[in-house]
């Protein structure tokens, strides 16, 4: 049994192989990534003191992308390593601010909302999936932005008030359930987060095919195998309508965290081209413009709607590729995961 999971829900089965109502394609522990991260910060700078360190809605960047490598720079200079990098697709980011260093506007907006604006000085904490934890303390400021009812507090959150709040929400996702994702999992081994990319991908590629049977699954493209993590306790604004312009009632959610993937239908076209400037041979990828937006949830269930994309990129002909369909992003990760 996954420790992590055991301590948030210790009367469930949890069981790293179903979460509530369907199959989880993720699980984050934000309570613990937040704790540990200011523990992390306390041991690594000691001037800095826990009581120095907040958080905002802003906190988490979490992303997954085949591409990734850690560089392992203390392994390598003690050991001499031929190959000082390790593959780590999924990392999370935790971005604390340094209480003293904050400073925060308030401007009001012609649709009677409120921009919040903070500049701080931050801490960031890296996780990685090979269970390292690195930190750094960058020379300059950073600035985030919240938009919300003018009477809301956006002000920078404890930790351990933030921390107890995503607990609760996560026991609430969790409550009744055995638990199980299946054995293609990308995960920390300090079970700080754990990612079925399989899961991921086909209930995102599902959700489009349940609200638009028109489609067809061998024509469905990711414009990205790449994906990042949402993760705030904050409700968020629903879209304003666009016919009445009304902005729909407010209803609090239980999902912590969501990701997103677009799709296209029909793979990417591929032409060459001389360079104006270079002479040279280059190739343009142009993407379809019908396209799909999905949200998936960390329960397993995903939303989908219609959303126009078209674009294009240019490079060199040997470095171009077409966009992926769901089952090459999902064997990208499986070569990783395999090879962990």
């Amino acid at each position: 049994m996954n420790p992590i999971l055991s301590r948030l829900f210790p009367s469930a089965l949890l069981l790293v192989s179903g979460i509530c109502h369907a199959n989880p394609a993720f699980f984050i522990d934000t309570p613990e990534l937040l704790r540990k991260a200011q523990e992390f910060v306390h041991a690594t700078y000691p001037d800095i003191q826990k009581s120095e360190l907040v958080a905002s809605g802003d906190t988490f960047h979490f992303s997954c992308t085949p591409e990734r490598k850690r560089y392992r720079q203390e392994e390598a200079a003690r050991q001499c390593l031929k190959h000082p990098f390790s593959s780590t697709p999924c990392s999370v980011e935790v971005n604390l601010m340094l209480r003293s260093t904050v400073e925060q506007t308030i401007t009001a907006q012609r649709n009677g909302l409120c921009l919040f604006s903070t500049h701080y000085r931050p801490v960031i904490v890296e996780f990685f999936q090979d269970g390292a934890i690195e930190a750094r303390r960058p020379e300059f400021q950073f600035q985030s932005g919240e938009t919300g009812d003018c009477n809301e507090d956006h002000t920078p959150r404890e930790i351990i008030d933030l921390a107890n709040t995503h607990e609760a929400i996560l026991a609430k996702e969790y409550s009744t359930s055995t638990s199980k994702m299946s054995s293609e999992v990308i995960a920390n081994p300090d079970g700080y987060f754990m990612v079925d990319y399989k899961a991921l991908f086909q209930n995102a590629q599902n959700a489009i095919l349940e609200k638009f049977p028109q489609a067809s699954t061998e024509n469905l493209h990711l414009t990205d195998s790449h994906f990042s993590f949402i993760c705030d306790d904050q409700v968020r604004w629903k879209q304003v309508n666009p016919r009445t312009l009304q902005i729909p009632s407010q209803k609090e959610s239980i999902d912590l965290c969501h990701t997103s993937f677009t799709f296209v239908s029909g793979s990417s076209r591929i032409e060459q081209f001389q360079d104006a400037d270079s002479g040279s041979i280059k190739c343009r990828s142009i993407v379809p413009n019908h396209g799909y937006h999905v949200n998936v949830f960390s329960d397993g269930k995903a939303e989908a709607h219609r959303t126009g994309v078209g674009y294009y990129r240019e490079a060199s002909c040997d470095s171009i590729s077409d966009i992926p369909s769901v089952d090459e992003a999902i064997t990208q990760y499986r070569q990783l995961s395999v090879s962990q």
